[in-house]
């Protein structure tokens, strides 16, 4: 019996059990006792050790229930990162967008003075060319007296041909041309000529 019991003991961790029970001879009321004992021991083993496989399970599902929580959170997170990001690309698309067009309105005036400039020095070139070139002999004839419009001022032609650059239904080869006009009149074409030219009557 001591034997047993102090494997019994050994295996349940107590250290020295040999030491412990030597000389000790239990009584058949002691040996009773002791076989009680050893079965109380067992059943205590057995329920802690049911006690730990439950506490096992309950933990393994735990566990499993917070891995399917996190799974889901990331799944979750994942879909509002992506959404926000088409969000992001939509707007960084439209503020380029704007940005292209207002870059194009800013370059309109310039592109227009750009005309402008050109259209009155290629005029300026056709007028000084024109003074170079000599006059042909006018016959000797007498004229017959005709009707005279009334002449229109310089600055009042000039005026006139600025208005119909502003026109809304003024064509862009009529705006250049009108510009031509400026051009001239301010170089100090004849008012009539010009008039005449460019249909400023």
């Amino acid at each position: 019996m001591n034997e047993a019991l102090i494997k019994h003991l050994e295996t349940q961790g107590v250290e020295n059990a040999e030491e412990l029970l030597k000389g000790f001879e239990p009584t058949q009321e002691e040996t009773v006792s002791v076989d009680a004992l050893e079965t109380a021991i067992e059943d205590l083993q057995k329920a802690m050790e049911q006690e730990n496989d439950e506490a096992s399970e309950k933990a393994m599902s735990d566990m499993s229930s917070l891995e399917e929580g996190l799974k889901a959170m990331a799944e979750q997170t994942d879909r509002i990162l992506a959404d926000n990001k088409q969000s992001m690309d939509a707007i960084m698309r439209a503020v380029a967008a704007l940005s292209d067009e207002m870059k194009s309105l800013r370059r309109l005036p310039e592109e227009m003075k750009g005309m402008y400039r050109a259209a009155r020095d290629e005029m300026r070139d056709d007028v000084e060319k024109s003074l170079k070139m000599p006059l042909p002999p006018r016959a000797v004839v007498e004229a017959e007296p005709v009707a005279q419009e009334p002449a229109i001022s310089r600055s009042d032609l000039i005026s006139k041909a600025i208005s119909f650059v502003q026109a809304e239904d003024a064509t862009a080869d009529r705006r250049q041309g009108l510009l031509r006009a400026v051009s001239l009149l301010e170089s100090g074409a004849d008012v009539d000529a010009v008039a005449a030219q460019y249909n400023l009557k």
